[in-house]
């Protein structure tokens, strides 16, 4: 059985205006919520519920509560609610006008802490800027308590704006977002969602070692020994391309690399292109780690937390072995234009691990229409099929 939550006595209800929307946030509330989904209820010993904590000494999970320490500063717990296995009641949910999430947790007493933010995916979109469960450098927000006991904040979306709502993908929560203190500890009693629609057929974005996509434009492939190709790093030490493979080993938390037109990347209608695809091998000793593909476009130009998605660890094989990834780019509302930029952080946790990448391509499954190829040819865009 859960804590009785402890009750303020007096309700702080907020509106936030963000962007177009609103959503209303309490601080304690009298009524408990019903009718909810836990996403995190932690109640047996030692099961995280398949939550993955990043830069957070001495994780774990016990007496009803997940707990841990800042060892960072970008310290965050999250879930990859889409690959969670079916019949888990956490998957295929639909946040609506009138949905609601709910967290009750605790901070160390006088906190340093100012914010707790909220990273949700919804319908494959990681979504920025987040929401905020508590500010304490916006009025219209509630300042987190420095009484090192448990509280509840309860977050209600009370407008149409749709720009957060829509279907659960994936949840990142930044527990302590504001220059944390690294020691500092915070323990959660549950996460959970309300008022949503459950059970809506969902299909994945994502295929793991599926038959290559026939139909492509090559962004990379380093064919050429010692030949970047002109991609551009950062957070990377030690690379090499030999034998038609890119390798390299990570010296900070965020590895990545990425090309632009302007250095070679082909200018790729989008409109006859919606999935990147590539061969990426990770060590097997990483199991907690997603990759990210961040891109922009000529309507939609310069990279953005907006125009990134991402591949969870739970969809990652940790068998230190080649696999071919597949992203569909067009469930993405950006991926339209023609291609400006990409960038692949093979890596989302700390780690100098060395990693290994085959090839980089955008394509389709099927091939284009004649007049779109005709488009293509016109424009001196190349559609590649390379056998194995």
């Amino acid at each position: 059985m859960k804590k009785s939550i402890l009750v303020m006595a007096a309700l702080l209800m907020l509106v936030v205006c963000g962007r177009a929307m609103a959503y209303t946030v309490e601080l304690d509330p009298i009524t408990p919520l019903s009718g909810y989904i836990g996403l995190g209820e932690w109640d047996t010993n030692g099961d995280f519920e398949e939550w993955t904590t990043h830069q957070t000494a001495d994780p774990a999970v016990f007496g009803g509560s997940l707990t841990g320490r800042v060892d960072g500063n970008d310290m965050n717990i999250s879930l990859a609610v889409a690959a969670l296995p079916a019949p888990d009641v956490r998957i295929a949910n639909v946040l609506i006008t009138g949905s609601v999430y709910e967290i009750r947790l605790r901070f160390d007493p006088a906190t340093v802490n100012q914010r707790i933010d909220l990273f949700p995916t919804m319908d494959g979109i990681f979504k920025v800027p987040p929401v905020h469960f508590a500010n304490n450098g916006i009025p219209e927000l509630p300042d987190i308590p420095v009484d090192g006991l448990f509280h509840v904040y309860r977050m209600t979306f009370d407008t149409n704006d749709t720009f957060y709502l829509g279907r659960l993908d994936a949840l990142r929560f930044d527990i302590l977002a504001d220059t944390p203190v690294i020691g500092e500890t915070f323990e959660i009693d549950y996460y959970r969602i309300a008022n949503v629609i459950t059970n809506v057929p969902y299909v994945s974005p994502i295929t793991v070692d599926g038959v290559p996509l026939p139909y492509y434009t090559s962004a990379a492939e380093w064919n050429t020994d010692g030949d970047l190709e002109n991609w551009m790093l950062s957070g990377i030490t030690n690379e090499n391309v030999s034998g038609g493979i890119f390798s390299g080993e990570p010296n900070s938390g965020d590895p990545w690399f990425y090309k632009s037109n302007a250095a070679g990347l082909p200018e790729i209608n989008l409109a006859l292109a919606p999935y990147v695809e590539f061969r990426l091998k990770q060590s097997a000793s990483i199991n907690n780690s997603e990759i990210e593909i961040f891109f922009g476009t000529t309507n939609n130009p310069g990279l953005s937390g907006a125009r990134r998605v991402s591949i969870p660890a739970l969809d990652i094989p940790d068998d230190g072995q080649f696999h071919i990834y597949r992203y569909k780019m067009s469930d993405h509302p950006d991926w339209n234009g023609v291609l400006e930029g990409l960038r692949i952080d093979p890596y989302t946790v700390a780690t100098s691990e060395r990693f290994e990448i085959d090839y980089i391509r955008v394509g389709d499954t099927v091939i284009p229409e004649p007049a779109f190829l005709l488009s293509i040819a016109l424009a001196g865009i190349a559609i590649f099929r390379k056998r194995f």
